[in-house]
């Protein structure tokens, strides 16, 4: 039978876990959310390749893990498009848009919101 003590030890220990990997996503997702601003006033309007490149530089650049390459495309098509991605909610808060549209880039042809 567990000893009383070691149960909550344990859970403590876990919940503690549960918020610093919050925190490092969240870290994470601000970073990559940095490098969409920043490459974004650097490259909007280019074409999605030299966007792409700028994006997967700025990420490595960044000591962000390598994101999907479907992710990094997405981006730089929106990026190259003139638009602005927002990671989530927090992100589009920090960035003083609070009513946009958050998360991934949107494909205008499945988007049925608009």
């Amino acid at each position: 039978m567990p000893h009383p003590e070691h149960g909550a030890t344990n859970q403590g220990s876990l919940a503690e876990s549960e918020e610093t990997e919050q925190q490092r996503i969240g870290a994470v997702q601000h970073a990559l959310q940095t490098v969409i601003v920043d490459v974004g006033k650097r490259h909007q309007g280019s074409s999605v390749d030299e966007v792409e490149h700028a994006l997967t530089t700025a990420i490595a650049d960044a000591g962000v893990p390598a994101q999907p390459h479907k992710w990094v495309h997405d981006t730089a098509v929106e990026i190259a498009g003139g638009r602005l991605v927002v990671m989530n909610q927090h992100e589009q808060e920090l960035l003083g848009r609070p009513h946009e549209k958050v998360g991934r880039p949107v494909d205008p042809e499945r988007d049925t919101t608009s």
